[in-house]
Parts: C-alpha cells; structure tokens; sequence
C-alpha cells in the first residue's frame, strides 16, 4: 500500500510518524521514535525481521523551507545471504533531509522532498526503514565459521557448480581436446 508520498507501508500507529509542518513555526520541534519489531512487522516490507533502533528527529524550519535531522541508533535483525539464519546488525546512523513544499508531492532526490502545499505533512515511517536498510551493508553474511553448518551442508550438497566438476569425464572427450588443440 502506498501513501500520498509513494512510499510503501501502513502502520497502526501511524499518526506517530506524520510530521505536521504547519506546526513548525520559527522554532524547531523534536521527536523521539522507538522503532521495534512491530514496527518491522507493520511495514510492508521483507529485509529486516526484527530490531529495536531509537530515533531522534530534529525538524528546523530553514526560511521557507524544513530540515529534517535524523539520528538513528540501535540493532536489526536480517536473514543471512549465505546460509540464511539470523544475523544481528547494530545501527549508528545520521541523515538530512531537506523538505520544500510544492505543487504535487515528489522525491526530488535523496536529499530533498517536495511536499504538496495542500497536505503539509510528511509520513517519515517509511524514510526511517529507508534509512536503516542503507546503513546496512550489501553483503549481510556471518563471519567466517558462524554460519549455520546444517545449511551449508545443504548447500554444498545441492551446489549445480560443485556437481558438475565432482562428475567423472568421459576420456573420450580428452581425446577430441587433443584434436582441437592441434589445430
């Protein structure tokens, strides 16, 4: 499901991560977010299966435009690409965003959000997820010796690559080799 911002997810408590700009007056306005594993299981969503990660979000009214910093710290829970299982990843993040208003709302860029003049909110539960998925690294895999041995048994077992140079040749096809390299 996507939201008037087309970002994906819907949570129950929803209400909690729509930021009402025309509530930014000069000041700025804080929020606090502990994001747990309803949050993860809410969103719409398969990469992280569990975590608990503190939000701190700072949101200053810069002229007539908003800046949005955003501090993240805490821990994910993702599959192993290799074998699979679960594998704990901290998180220690700092973003900004700059948000403008303007005539339809859009992602302008990584860095910048348009929001329509009409709605003045932005729905940060989806950013928030955005910005912890890339935090984490490409290739999410154990250290060396920690993936689970059951899959990795598994895996060597089923591995097309591994059978293929398991299997005994025919010497005939040396023969014919012999006459390839000959010419």
């Amino acid at each position: 499901m996507e939201n008037k911002e087309g970002r994906k997810g819907i949570l129950s408590n929803r209400k909690a991560y729509i930021i009402d700009l025309t509530n930014v007056e000069k000041d700025e306005l804080r929020f606090d977010y502990s994001l747990d594993n309803a949050f993860f299981t809410e969103l719409d969503q398969t990469e992280i299966t569990e975590g608990k990660v503190d939000v701190s979000l700072l949101v200053k009214k810069v002229s007539s435009s908003f800046e949005f910093i955003f501090n993240l710290k805490g821990y994910v829970i993702v599959p192993c690409d290799r074998c699979l299982a679960e594998l704990k990843f901290p998180i220690e993040t700092g973003r900004e965003l700059l948000v403008k208003f303007g005539d339809q709302a859009e992602d302008v860029d990584d860095d910048l959000i348009i929001v329509s003049d009409e709605e003045r909110k932005l729905d940060v539960a989806w950013l928030l997820y955005e910005f912890i998925l890339l935090s984490l690294p490409i290739m999410r895999v154990h250290e060396e010796g920690q993936c689970d041995p059951a899959m990795l048994s598994y895996i060597a077992e089923h591995d097309a690559s591994l059978a293929e140079e398991e299997e005994e040749f025919d010497p005939r096809w040396n023969d014919l080799k012999k006459i390839l390299d000959n010419n």
